[in-house]
């Protein structure tokens, strides 16, 4: 587990915020290769070197429109000072990063990588030289929305262009606009975090919300244990969100409601109670023992269920199912307690009990007082801010640290490899090339602050709220759900309706549509909304013979774990719907 090692959650008592950032931003032009590939190639950029004055407001200090990328990473060089770090930004800025080819460049000029972590939503990654340090970020670390949605937000309107439009001088103006957007979404972002006293920043919104917890709400002391037996079984219990599909086919006697719970880990993480500190881990335990032991804190344990209905979760692999018959899992407080109260059968195999407290009672309610009343102001910029901090604090608590490895002892090789295996624990791992620097993504396992089984704890409370409303509802009305929604016939919004309102946790109607079409999770037709696994509206294509064309966006990752026919663009391929069906 590298450097971690037991210790209570230290309160972060600094205000620290960027002095010097870059934003900038690339056009392409698109040329066809064939009809699976369109490669991207750099047109040309522009960016903004931003700093503070004596005022301590932030004020664009040089411009620069750059058509050769050497022209960039020069402009870039010069502004590195002395034991310095210089923010670079841009949103989706790996596809300007591999269009500019930029960090190969800054590699060659003698800077070395230093770090990184690159995983769904978030990009950071470090370089430096002699003099001093470039961080290179993401603004969809923060801001998980397009350019133009962000826009809208700051009242500025993105400039926009036909593709086919081919004059410099309207492009130039759009990439501008587009710097000007997210240059102002940051600057506003960190002055609202100064104005409210939140902490220094991070670098994505959840390291941010953690900061902001840890700054101003920890009033609670939260051990952060090694026990290994203990974090097993926290990890087998940790999940995501509930998604079922309780009806198959085409319904067309609606009208069919789809219901969603206002920030619902944001409402249990203010209203239930939370492992704080580990206390024991032992073999098996009788329910009666289980019983008192839920009243006294709480508790993850290994059981055999029988259940009553199929609302507990078992993973297999590749999927999660929810059996209606004898199995073995891991569950935490709220399932457990669930299971008694429904009366299934439970055999308890091994048990963690821990002190419990509610650590987020406070957190939670003040930001939630907070957007209410910027909401009514017509303040949107930070009640969004506001809400992005609200639900980014819960998976924080399930981080794993993950870190970039630079491997010096492949360096020199006249092939270059595409894997590694660690020599003490025999993890294969993919490695990425960047000039002839070899690096991995290397999973160190917790890190130095993960509590997982407090994060469990907070995605089962979740589910089993979303277990209570379905019941409530009637299973013979409810035809879906996923996460924090519901999708229901009139019966069933009958019966829910009364938890309608503003508040956190209770239920806003999203939609309403005559007819609704169910083919397997993820996977539904409401109205005029088609929703599609892993192929969202801007990447769907639908062809002439009716065929689904997913486009992907070559990653950082994937270019750069290639070592030959390295190509930058976007791949068209023929999607299969699998539609398979788990549930029952």
């Amino acid at each position: 587990m590298g450097k971690r090692y037991p210790h209570y959650l230290k309160p972060n008592t600094r205000s620290i915020y960027p002095r010097e950032m870059v934003f900038f931003d690339t056009e392409s032009r698109p040329v066809e290769v064939d009809e699976t590939f369109q490669e991207l190639r750099f047109w040309f950029g522009y960016a903004e070197y931003v700093c503070k004055d004596k005022t301590g407001s932030y004020r664009v200090k040089k411009e620069l429109v750059f058509d050769n990328p050497e022209t960039f990473a020069c402009f870039l060089e010069k502004l590195v000072r002395s034991k310095k770090t210089l923010y670079v930004m841009a949103h989706n800025i790996q596809h300007d990063l591999i269009t500019l080819r930029l960090v190969d460049i800054l590699l060659a000029r003698g800077f070395e990588l230093y770090g990184g972590y690159i995983e769904s939503t978030t990009f950071i990654l470090r370089v430096r030289n002699k003099k001093g340090r470039i961080i290179f970020l993401d603004t969809y670390n923060f801001f998980h929305t397009s350019v133009e949605e962000l826009g809208k937000l700051f009242g500025i309107e993105k400039v926009k262009l036909e593709l086919e439009e081919a004059d410099y001088e309207k492009w130039l103006a759009r990439c501008k606009r587009d710097v000007e957007i997210i240059r102002k979404a940051f600057t506003e972002f960190i002055e609202f975090l100064r104005k409210h006293d939140y902490g220094s920043w991070g670098m994505s919104i959840a390291g941010q919300s953690f900061r902001t917890f840890r700054h101003r709400f920890l009033d609670m002391k939260i051990h952060i244990h090694n026990d290994e037996e203990a974090l097993k079984l926290e990890r087998q219990a940790y999940g995501g969100g509930m998604v079922r599909c309780f009806k198959i086919g085409k319904f067309t006697n609606g009208p069919y409601y789809k219901l969603d719970v206002n920030s619902e880990y944001p409402f249990v993480m203010a209203t239930e109670k939370y492992p704080v500190q580990l206390v024991k881990v032992w073999e098996k335990c009788t329910v009666d023992h289980l019983k008192e032991l839920l009243e006294l804190g709480c508790v993850i344990a290994d059981v055999v269920i029988d259940p009553v209905i199929s609302v507990f979760r078992r993973r297999v692999p590749g999927k999660v199912i929810y059996p209606l018959y004898r199995f073995r899992t891991v569950m935490t407080t709220p399932e457990l307690k669930l299971a008694l109260n429904l009366g299934c059968d439970l055999e308890v195999k091994r048990i963690a009990f821990y002190r419990a407290g509610n650590p987020f009672k406070k957190f939670m309610e003040e930001m939630y007082e907070l957007r209410t009343r910027y909401k009514r102001e017509g303040n949107n910029v930070y009640a969004t801010m506001i809400k992005y901090l609200m639900n980014s604090l819960s998976g924080k608590w399930g981080t794993r640290a993950i870190s970039l490895k630079i491997l010096e002892d492949l360096q020199g090789l006249r092939v270059k490899v595409n894997e590694w295996v660690d020599p003490d624990t025999y993890v294969h791992y993919k490695v990425y090339w960047i000039n002839e620097t070899p690096f991995i993504f290397y999973n160190e396992g917790e890190s130095f602050n993960s509590f997982p089984g407090l994060a469990a704890h907070i995605t089962a409370y979740g589910r089993v709220y979303l277990v209570r409303l379905i019941l409530e509802a009637g299973l013979r009305n409810v035809f879906y759900c996923d996460t924090d929604s519901v999708i229901c016939n009139s019966e069933g919004y009958e019966n829910l309706k009364h938890l309608i309102g503003e508040g956190l946790g209770q239920l806003k109607v999203e939609g309403v549509s005559s007819e609704v079409v169910i083919l397997s999770r993820k996977d539904y037709i409401f109205g005029d909304q088609i929703v599609l696994k892993g192929i969202p509206d801007r990447c769907r294509v639908v062809n002439e013979r009716g065929e689904v064309i997913k486009e992907e966006w070559t990653s950082f990752k994937g270019f750069y774990g290639k070592t030959i026919n390295q190509r930058y663009g976007i791949t068209r391929r023929v999607v299969t719907l699998k539609r398979e069906v788990f549930d029952g």
